[in-house]
Parts: C-alpha cells; sequence; structure tokens
C-alpha cells in the first residue's frame, strides 16, 4: 500500500503534538485525537458525490479539506498514517449488528496493530458507539473510556463480537474475524452503501463525534448531543440551521 504521504499535515489536522513513536501510548493518542477531530459522515453520500477510496482522494478530502468520512475512507487513511509511521498494521472486515437476528453481510473496515506481539483492534470510523482508543484483541475484559464501556466477546459462528453498554446492558455492535482484507476488498461494500437506496447512509444524512463527555449527533435536522449520560436533542427547522450546526459543533464547511 502506498504510504507516501505528508505526515506532519495528517498529524496537524488531528491536532497531535507528540513526537512519535511506534508503541501503545502513541497509537492512543493518534486513535483518540482523530476521533475528537475528524467527524464520521456521509454528507457526499447526499451531495451526489462518489466516494473515492483512492489514498490521493482520501488524503485530499480528510486532510487538506478537513472533512471527514465513514469507515472505508476513514480507517482506509488512518491505516496509510500508521504504516507511514512504522506500525505493523492491516484491515479486516466486519458485520454490524445492532440487535439483527440474521447474518449480516460485511459493511465495515476496522484495523488490526500489531505491538510486541500483541493485537489491538483500532477503528476511526465506527459510526454509532465506535472506541475512543484502541483496545487489545482479547475476550473478557472491559474497557472504560471516558463516558464508555466497552468489551470484546467471542461467538462461535461470527468470530469476535464488539459491545459496547448502552442502557444497562451490552449492545452488540459488530462481528469480525482476523482475516486480512486488502482496499480492494471493500469497494463493493462502500459502493453499495453510497448507493444503495437500502443503506442507512443514502437514507439520512449523518454526522457524529464522540467528546471527553460524551457523543455529538446530526441526523438529518436534529441535533443530538449527550453528555455524562444526558441526551438533548434538537430540532433544526432549516437548511441553514443544518450548515451552521455543521460548522459550530462538527467544524465542517461544505460551502
Amino acid at each position: 500500500m502506498d504510504t507516501s504521504i505528508d505526515i506532519a499535515a495528517y498529524l496537524d489536522r488531528i491536532k497531535v503534538r507528540q513526537t512519535p513513536s511506534v508503541d501503545i501510548r502513541f497509537l492512543r493518542e493518534l486513535h483518540r485525537q482523530h476521533v475528537f477531530h475528524v467527524p464520521f459522515e456521509n454528507l457526499d453520500v447526499h451531495l451526489g458525490k462518489d466516494i473515492s477510496l483512492t489514498p490521493v482522494d482520501l488524503f485530499e478530502k480528510i486532510v487538506h479539506r478537513r472533512r471527514g468520512g465513514y469507515c472505508f475512507e476513514l480507517n482506509g487513511l488512518f491505516q496509510l498514517l500508521l504504516e507511514a509511521l512504522d506500525f505493523r498494521v492491516y484491515s479486516t472486515a466486519a458485520r454490524v449488528l445492532f440487535g439483527t437476528e440474521t447474518i449480516p453481510p460485511r459493511g465495515h473496515r476496522l484495523l488490526i496493530v500489531t505491538l510486541d506481539e500483541e493485537d489491538w483492534i483500532a477503528d476511526v470510523g465506527f459510526g454509532a458507539f465506535g472506541l475512543i482508543e484502541p483496545i487489545p484483541l482479547k475476550t473478557g475484559l472491559e474497557h472504560r473510556q471516558f463516558t464508555d464501556r466497552f468489551r470484546l466477546e467471542q461467538d462461535s459462528l461470527l468470530g469476535f463480537v464488539f459491545q459496547s453498554y448502552q442502557n444497562s446492558g451490552w449492545l452488540n455492535q459488530y462481528a469480525f474475524t482476523t482475516d486480512l482484507h486488502y482496499p480492494i476488498d471493500f469497494a463493493f461494500a462502500n459502493y453499495y452503501h453510497s448507493h444503495s437506496p437500502h443503506s442507512i447512509f443514502t437514507q439520512k444524512r449523518i454526522c457524529q463525534l464522540p467528546t471527553p463527555e460524551g457523543r455529538k449527533r446530526l441526523e438529518d435536522r436534529t441535533l443530538s448531543q449527550t453528555v455524562n449520560g444526558l441526551t438533548q436533542n434538537v430540532p433544526l427547522g432549516s437548511e441553514s440551521e443544518f450548515l451552521q450546526a455543521l460548522k459550530t459543533h462538527f467544524d465542517l464547511n461544505l460551502l
């Protein structure tokens, strides 16, 4: 994979000031700053633009134009950064669950990072209750990150199951194995999610960021802000209010 990217510009985009090092401390810093500053969003789908996964286009969109993206874009570019910084990393694919009783297709991209012979999950591109920092690829451990709680469990059929604690119970978010996937393996899922009327990403505009206190989510014309477990929903009456919310809460400018 091409790793000839401007590392300094990328680190500036996510406001990382530390000297790079190939260790878990710096990986946590990269991951945390990425999810706090680069929003999960699908706005280009509704602007009629193709979602390109080429490294040049991803860098131009996310770093130079200071936009966000969804998993194929965000984790794709984050993998390039990690490779350029000499981390051992590869992509794998997950099945998004959320209570489904059937086996869904693999429609999510996440990363596996190996440090000192230990594997970690890195995922800066999940749009629901995603990780703030990487977690080790081990089951049965609870990880508290700011206001969130996460864990991995094992399913005999689906492999690892990533869960978050919501409303007094554990919610299955996605399931995955550790099989290596190449960039081309995500082309079909990317096309489906950006074109199919059955994809949630073609049905509504979504923009989301975690914060140290909770989460911010803009879904069509409703702005939701969760702070320390309490959620406030604010309806937006016009397109101009929607665009202003993007700028104010997510630092995005579509104009």
